[in-house]
């Protein structure tokens, strides 16, 4: 699976309709919020202070109020997750490490497959299965090595259920749409269709320097760009 650059819509001015969004989400909540600590008071002395004194709340009920918060928490969640180094970039940027173990072992063994176009993705059964231009043989040996490597194949899941979970999230938030990667029709079926790990794992990586003061191999943004030119060329948009 090899990714093609071309022009597309940047995820940072998606993010930034999203911002605005969460935004005015967050003036009708303050917005609420002012109205349900408005009590009616008076303070002339002459006059009887009303007997109903419990606060009023005036525009939303309590039940749109806490959807309206709970939407808000919930798309916040989704946008840290998938866009702010949250859960699916650290499970990948540990998946890098269990990666270079592997392709160190294929490169001893085999050094002209590192050469190779081939990629990899977790399929349905949840096994990491091999692709390319290679013959028969040579995917038979590489999904060996892969799949016996059971960290690099538990943590792909994990990049591959975290991406399908926030994502859905994102959409839910937003009924049913979304402007952002939760925009894709991307399922438990044809994620290995759409997302090539071994392109995510040879995408930049951070300086020596940096990995050993951070712990981290992938840069964030090179992670993010790189999973936004798959999913622009391999997958349908269909939420949007």
């Amino acid at each position: 699976m090899k990714i093609i650059n071309q022009p597309r819509e940047t995820l940072v001015n998606s993010l930034s309709t999203v911002s605005s969004d969460t935004v005015a989400q967050t003036k009708v909540e303050r917005s609420g919020d002012a109205l349900k600590n408005d009590t009616f008071s008076q303070t002339a002395k002459h006059v009887t202070p009303p007997v109903y004194e419990r606060p009023i709340t005036i525009g939303v009920s309590k039940e749109v109020e806490q959807t309206i918060k709970s939407a808000s928490v919930m798309t916040g969640e989704a946008i840290a997750e998938l866009y702010l180094g949250g859960s699916m970039f650290k499970s990948a940027d540990s998946m890098s490490k269990e990666y270079d173990k592997t392709l160190s072992d294929i490169a001893t063994e085999r050094p002209e497959l590192t050469e190779n176009e081939w990629g990899f993705s977790v399929n349905e059964q949840g096994e990491l299965k091999v692709t390319g231009n290679i013959s028969a043989e040579d995917i038979t040996y590489l999904e060996g090595k892969l799949n016996s490597n059971k960290a690099l194949v538990n943590l792909a899941n994990e990049v591959k259920a975290n991406f399908l979970q926030y994502t859905q999230m994102e959409r839910d938030d937003n009924g049913g749409t979304s402007k952002l990667w939760g925009k894709y029709d991307v399922t438990s079926e044809n994620f290995a269709d759409i997302i090539d790990f071994k392109a995510l794992m040879d995408g930049p990586r951070e300086t020596q320097q940096t990995t050993l003061a951070l712990g981290r191999q992938l840069t964030g943004h090179g992670f993010i760009q790189n999973i936004a030119e798959q999913l622009g060329q391999n997958a349908t948009v269909r939420y949007s």
